[in-house]
């Protein structure tokens, strides 16, 4: 009986050895296992560089559309600008709303900074006029001068310099070359009844009677800056402000008279202001992340 006690004992000490033996495996081999876990998609920092395009719409005006008169026919125009029956001046006031296109690129050079060029076009309703109706002296009639100013498109090739106040809010400078399509016009009637009648330019009247105009596209500078908001890693938005000089025009005001004598020399300017709101669409040129 002894012996079988014996016996049975020694075959449970084997056993519990052999179980020890194999979890000690087990643990051994499971921690020299490779581990593995389900890696993060890799995003990619945001960044302003790329070109874009995208569209915009505003509202100039022009604040140095004065047209200065000249007499050259001295005996009637001399004599009533000098007078101030035909002004010496006239401000033109011309306003209105514009909307184009545009592109550009930017390069971000650091964490807060970025530099770029833009270009834009737009369609332009800047336009328009004013009159100064003449008090008559002696046997004069009354004489109406016309002074128009218009400005028909208007574009600009400019470079861009920002600071970047957050990651996605661009505070610029910008400035370059200006361009557009800007008219000037000159009239003189006459209204032989009171003031108010309808002006008249027959055979009596046709010395104060005048037209002159100048059309031509110009070139000039601008210079201005804004802010800039992406709201998305493609789209953003902006304010702008731009104040632009497209230069002066200089032309001959003629009689319609024949034949048409040139009785006056005018000189303006095509100087303003633009404030203008827009979208762009940035192009992701490392693809979808």
């Amino acid at each position: 009986m002894f012996r079988e006690f014996k016996n049975g004992t020694r075959f449970i000490i084997v056993l519990t050895v052999l179980n020890f033996s194999s979890t000690g495996f087990k643990v051994a081999y499971a921690a020299d296992l490779p581990t593995y876990s389900k890696a993060s998609p890799v995003v990619a920092p945001f960044s302003w560089t790329g070109f874009y395009v995208g569209a915009n719409v505003g509202y100039g005006q022009s604040t140095a559309s004065s047209a200065q008169y000249t007499a050259i026919e001295q005996t009637f125009f001399g004599g009533r600008i000098a007078s101030g029956e035909i002004p010496s001046s006239l401000t033109a006031n011309a306003r209105g709303f514009l909307g184009g296109v545009q592109a550009g690129y930017n390069y971000q050079t650091g964490p807060q900074s970025m530099f770029g060029f833009e270009t834009d076009i737009a369609y332009s309703g800047i336009s328009g006029d004013r009159t100064k109706i003449s008090i008559p002296l002696g046997f004069d009639p009354v004489i109406i001068t016309t002074q128009k100013s218009t400005i028909d498109w208007f574009g600009t090739f400019r470079g861009r310099v920002g600071w970047l106040a957050t990651p996605s809010f661009l505070i610029y400078a910008t400035g370059g070359l200006a361009y557009g399509q800007g008219k000037a016009e000159t009239h003189t009637t006459v209204a032989p009844g009171p003031i108010g009648a309808p002006p008249t330019c027959g055979p009596l009247g046709n010395i104060f009677c005048s037209d002159g105009s100048s059309s031509k596209t110009r070139v000039g500078w601008t210079v201005g800056g804004g802010l800039e908001h992406m709201i998305g890693r493609n789209w953003s938005v902006k304010a702008e402000y731009l104040y632009y000089d497209l230069g002066g025009a200089s032309y001959t005001v003629f009689t319609q008279s024949p034949p048409p004598p040139a009785v006056m020399q005018a000189d303006t300017s095509f100087k303003g202001q633009i404030f203008r709101f827009g979208l762009n669409y940035k192009f992701d040129l490392a693809g979808p992340m």
